[in-house]
């Protein structure tokens, strides 16, 4: 292995592993709670929640 990286190979599985990790939750939420937000947002061309100031 070459690299630069000043990290033991342990360290840098456990790097790589918190980095899955995190990649793992943004997709979980690009496709479950964002993604609904995103259709909702898209029938109308604006957030379907209406907002009406006080």
């Amino acid at each position: 292995m070459f690299t630069d990286s000043p990290f033991t190979p342990p360290q840098a599985e456990d790097q790589h592993r918190d980095h899955a990790i995190i990649e793992q939750v943004n997709a979980d939420l690009i496709n479950g709670p964002l993604a609904q937000m995103s259709l909702q947002i898209g029938r109308n061309g604006r957030e379907s929640r209406s907002v009406h100031p006080g």
